[in-house]
């Protein structure tokens, strides 16, 4: 059971001097402003038992005029939970100023509390497949454990879509196909610089599969992606010459869908790349972190995690959706 919650104009002002703070780099003010709506929601939350508002309190029936509990109540936990800080210091970074615009969202909450997707949300479930779970031919580390999260989050979303790599036999990015290299090795192609591996999820083979554990009939799109043979394909929206689109652009666009949230193998790859390229088609992007496993080739996390700053990606876990 979820709700809406409509920011009041006093809301909507408070929140405006908190980032005009923000956008002035004020950072003391930012904070003095942030703490003081904080003490103001919790003494909101608690007022009935813990501290009524009386004649003999002025100074606090001031400070609480106009605000209503549930409202703040909403904000701060979601501010909280870094949803909303993440966004709004990325998009600081970017020397992007805050508009009204950033204000006039509703928050949907769950009477308990726990944030609630909407039907513009889907979750993206990235190659979830043997080949890269224990014993396949590209294993990440623990791939399996991702299958419960998974599960688990599935059940809060009205939207499911799951991808498939799907390789040709020889294929171009295995190094296999290119003799004397090795796989992890790097070379040059067409497109830029291409890391050979070992052969995986070759089409019609038991390691392209998805993982039998994984239980998803509800998904509503399987997409295959990688299956030209002279091209790679990380992102679930473009091979890597990053303009050969996979479709699933058009198919969210097509359906309304406008917020992703990516889980899946491997993280610092083609789940990374999925949420940059979400971005770059003008959709939020969320990567549930704790639903991800990752390969970490190379300080390969650490850059996918700076690009993610960088273009506006949000990290989050799986628990800041099931509580």
């Amino acid at each position: 059971m979820a709700y809406v919650v409509r920011i009041t104009p006093r809301a909507r002002r408070d929140l405006a001097n908190l980032f005009r703070y923000i956008n002035a780099e004020d950072s003391e003010s930012a904070q003095r402003w942030y703490k003081g709506l904080r003490e103001a929601a919790l003494t909101l939350e608690e007022l009935p038992s813990r501290c009524p508002v009386t004649p003999e309190n002025p100074q606090l029936r001031q400070m609480l005029y106009g605000r209503k509990p549930h409202i703040y109540r909403v904000i701060f936990r979601v501010l909280e939970k870094e949803e909303i800080v993440n966004v709004l210091h990325v998009r600081h970074g970017a020397r992007r100023k805050f508009t009204a615009s950033d204000l006039r969202r509703d928050v949907v909450i769950g009477r308990d509390g726990i944030l609630q997707t909407t039907l513009q949300e889907v979750l993206i479930v990235i190659d979830v497949q043997n080949d890269f779970c224990p014993g396949g031919a590209l294993a990440v580390r623990n791939g399996d454990a991702v299958i419960e999260p998974i599960h688990n989050l599935a059940v809060k979303f009205d939207h499911v879509v799951l991808t498939q790599d799907w390789h040709t036999p020889g294929h171009s990015s295995f190094a296999s196909a290119h003799p004397g290299k090795k796989p992890f090795e790097q070379i040059e192609v067409s497109y830029g610089v291409q890391t050979l591996w070992p052969d995986h999820c070759v089409q019609g083979t038991r390691g392209a599969e998805i993982h039998p554990a994984l239980k998803l009939t509800k998904a509503e799109l399987i997409l295959r992606k990688g299956f030209r043979k002279e091209i790679d394909s990380y992102s679930a929206f473009f091979e890597n010459d990053r303009t050969t689109a996979t479709g699933l652009g058009g198919y969210l666009r097509e359906r309304g869908l406008t917020r992703v949230f990516l889980a899946g193998l491997a993280y610092d790859f083609c789940v990374g790349y999925s949420a940059l390229d979400a971005r770059r088609l003008g959709l939020q992007a969320i990567v549930l972190k704790d639903a991800c496993r990752a390969i970490d080739l190379d300080g390969s996390v650490e850059r996918m995690e700076a690009e993610f700053a960088r273009v506006g990606v949000v990290l989050m876990n799986a628990a800041d959706i099931l509580g």
